[in-house]
């Protein structure tokens, strides 16, 4: 019996997908109640802390949905003219196993992750933000970056990373938004005129000095696995409120937030998860000058959401290639 699965790569994904649309499909499948086998991810390093893979499975039973999504980051790779980061994902029915469709995990990955960070920003950020700071300039800032243009009216964007080449680039891509963009001489440039702040790096240590985040600004840091602290404990400690977006998950793979928990800094009664924002179960009593702090590490429930509307709307437009299995 011949098996056709669907083949969704990343430019047929783009061109299916809309970040505002997107970001209303994640708020409302997220509040739903939902029956999942949702295991802790798989992580295997290889060369020290240079190359990852990571497995990340998930049982849907609600959205009738088996997910599987493989990524590696391999940070050497930029020396040799290679991707740092591939992967895919598999989207099958949980009910029959029957696979639905191969997608580019890059693509889920960012724009789940964008649409997640932007939805915090529409919850918590002040309304009145104008200005946007970005340190790092891969794919996920980029895609954090369009999120954050949906709910806010932001008026320019400053951005910071370590290759000057990439920041270029970065600020091209930000300006073809139809937004005021240009880069920025270090990364202390960058926080002090951030109203709103994206932090999405691989780093292993601060990257940001936390006494020059403004009065007011909403933080959004992505910076995840447990050896990796892109966030200094100032910036924690300066944080009026922290959300999550899974305190499971946060305090087992976001080494900043981890070392915060040990080091006393941080409290775990005073954690929020986004979910209880969104449903309306918890009220964020926000006063203007509070410093706000999502901390995102992602969960598979996000990836099922994500590869569910990519399938979605790349079957409605015809967008895939279909491979005999």
């Amino acid at each position: 019996m011949i098996r056709l699965v669907k083949f969704i790569n990343f430019k047929a994904s783009d061109s299916v997908s809309d970040m505002g649309e997107f970001m209303n499909y994640l708020e409302r499948d997220l509040i739903r109640k939902t029956e999942y086998i949702l295991p802790m991810r798989q992580v295997i390093t290889i060369e020290e802390s240079t190359s990852v893979w990571l497995s990340m499975p998930a049982v849907d039973f609600t959205r009738d949905v088996f997910l599987v999504k493989l990524v590696s980051e391999y940070k050497k790779n930029q020396k040799i003219s290679l991707p740092k980061s591939t992967g895919l994902t598999m989207l099958a029915k949980a009910t029959t196993g029957e696979i639905l469709a191969i997608l580019d995990s890059n693509y889920v990955t960012a724009l789940r992750t964008g649409a997640l960070a932007g939805l915090c920003a529409k919850y918590v950020s002040r309304a009145d933000a104008t200005t946007l700071g970005v340190i790092g300039s891969g794919l996920e800032a980029f895609f954090l970056t369009r999120a954050m243009l949906v709910p806010r009216k932001l008026e320019k964007v400053v951005v910071f990373s370590r290759d000057p080449v990439h920041r270029k680039d970065f600020v091209d891509r930000i300006r073809k938004l139809g937004v005021d963009s240009y880069d920025a001489g270090n990364a202390n440039q960058v926080v002090d005129r951030s109203d709103i702040l994206i932090v999405a790096t691989d780093s292993e240590v601060p990257v940001i000095d936390g006494n020059h985040i403004k009065e007011g600004c909403h933080i959004s840091s992505i910076g995840t696995l447990p050896n990796r602290k892109e966030l200094d404990l100032t910036t924690i400690e300066r944080a009026n409120h922290v959300i999550l977006d899974k305190t499971e998950f946060v305090l087992k793979e976001a080494g900043d937030i981890m070392g915060a928990v040990d080091d006393g800094v941080l409290k775990l009664e005073n954690l929020v998860e986004l979910e209880d924002i969104l449903s309306k179960k918890v009220e964020i009593p926000r006063k203007e000058n509070d410093i706000t702090l999502f901390k995102s590490v992602g969960y598979a429930t996000l990836d099922v959401i994500s590869a569910k509307y990519i399938y979605e709307k790349a079957v409605f437009n015809k967008k895939y290639v279909e491979l005999d299995m």
